[in-house]
């Protein structure tokens, strides 16, 4: 299981990376846990 700091790190970086132009911190936790809770619910 992937670290929480770490997969903050990751999407942080894929954000600014990726996304033109960068998604908010706010808008990026929400998608993140989002898809953490998802995961924790489908193992």
């Amino acid at each position: 299981m992937v670290q929480y700091s770490t997969g903050v790190l990751t999407a942080e970086h894929i954000n600014d990376e990726c996304c033109k132009p960068p998604l908010s911190q706010r808008e990026l936790e929400g998608i993140f846990l989002s898809i953490l809770k998802r995961e924790m619910r489908n193992g």
